[in-house]
């Protein structure tokens, strides 16, 4: 489970969050090649 502050269920955030939906996915991209790199 990754939490992403200020997103909702399809991992939109409010425009008032200063973030677009690509930063969300570039973070949410970078915490899956982390957790995959844990992995080997």
């Amino acid at each position: 489970l990754y939490p992403v502050e200020g997103g909702d269920h399809s991992f939109h955030v409010l425009k008032r969050s200063g973030r677009t939906d690509a930063d969300v996915m570039t973070e949410l991209v970078q915490a899956i090649v982390d957790w995959s790199r844990q992995l080997i």
